[in-house]
């Protein structure tokens, strides 16, 4: 071929290897978008399936959300708070769901034994903090208070700190030590968190005597006054479905201090203050105290629920009948 009187032979091979080019461009552009078709693809399927699976472990009961998980510790008697401090440590992924692995790790981790399910009903009811004010006394105040909770203020890796008003860390236990140590007034007030191994009815404040009472009426399913073994296994498999008839009979037995087969809500505070295991028994006075504290408690949380119920007067009535019949019994008083 001639153009402008020129031949274009010699630049046939120059546009031959340049359509070449432009074809293999194409061809790879082309295999380029299909490869990110095919992941995308691979990508929502893969998706598609979790989801799947979630859903299927959802109707199974094997995948919970931060509610209903919150729900289910809270049946099974553990704080609002202590419920969602476990969901926390559950849920690794932030996802807002927890599976079954996920809560095998956290029974593993927390729950194991009857020790960590005793102190992790105890983190509960137990006051968080104690507010020291500055005095000439202050070392004596929150000496006090350790010892009222079961501390020992020599002793090592004790599970509390001290932080003052800003929220720093104070090295309190170095000063208890230190007879010449002291602490000046501007850090005050100081306040004294702590994590004891066992907690007393007279360390709970009203929120958590009723959180107590909250417990004990979630393990009493039917609402007769007491926890038999059947509630207490449904507790059990509510905390940790591992947990076998050797372990449900051990703390049956030791909550069950005078084996008559069910738990009344007096041997319940004793095995969650850890007064059932000392061989020194309350006095008959502090007994009397926590023993009147408590029936207060419960007499309250059942009047609400009857109010919720609208059947206060039919409530109130048979709590009069009752009080009426011990007074007869007991007291030799009679009602004319």
């Amino acid at each position: 071929m001639v153009i402008d009187g020129r031949s274009t032979e010699n630049y046939r091979p120059a546009l031959l290897d340049m359509a070449v080019a432009e074809n293999k461009r194409k061809i790879s552009e082309t295999e380029e978008r299909l490869a990110a078709f095919r992941d995308r693809k691979a990508a929502e399927d893969a998706k598609a399936a979790a989801e799947a699976q979630r859903q299927l472990e959802r109707e199974q009961g094997l995948r919970l959300s931060r509610d209903a998980f919150v729900k289910e510790k809270m049946e099974a008697g553990f704080s609002k708070k202590v419920a969602e401090e476990l969901y926390s440590k559950c849920d690794q992924d932030r996802d807002g769901e927890v599976n079954h692995q996920d809560i095998g790790w956290l029974v593993s981790d927390t729950l194991a034994t009857l020790d960590q399910v005793k102190a992790t009903y105890q983190k509960g009811i137990q006051r968080e903090a104690e507010e020291v004010s500055w005095s000439e006394d202050w070392k004596a105040e929150v000496s006090k208070l350790l010892k009222k909770r079961g501390f020992k203020e020599e002793e090592e890796g004790l599970k509390y700190h001290t932080t003052n008003a800003s929220g720093e860390e104070i090295a309190i236990k170095e000063i208890l030590k230190d007879k010449t140590a002291t602490l000046e007034s501007k850090y005050f007030p100081i306040s004294l968190h702590l994590e004891a191994s066992n907690v007393t009815v007279a360390d709970c404040d009203d929120k958590g005597l009723g959180q107590l009472v909250d417990t004990f009426l979630a393990w009493d399913k039917d609402g007769d006054g007491t926890v038999s073994a059947d509630e207490l296994k449904d507790v059990l498999q509510h905390v940790n479905p591992k947990f076998t008839e050797v372990t449900l009979a051990k703390m049956m037995g030791e909550i069950d201090v005078n084996g008559d087969g069910v738990i009344d809500i007096q041997e319940f505070v004793s095995w969650l203050s850890g007064e059932n295991l000392k061989k020194k028994k309350m006095k008959k006075k502090a007994k009397e105290e926590q023993d009147a504290k408590i029936c207060f408690t419960l007499h309250r949380k059942r009047s609400d629920e009857a109010k919720d119920q609208k059947k206060l007067d039919a409530f109130m009535s048979a709590m009069s009948s009752d009080v009426k019949d011990f007074c007869i019994a007991s007291l030799g008083i009679w009602f004319f």
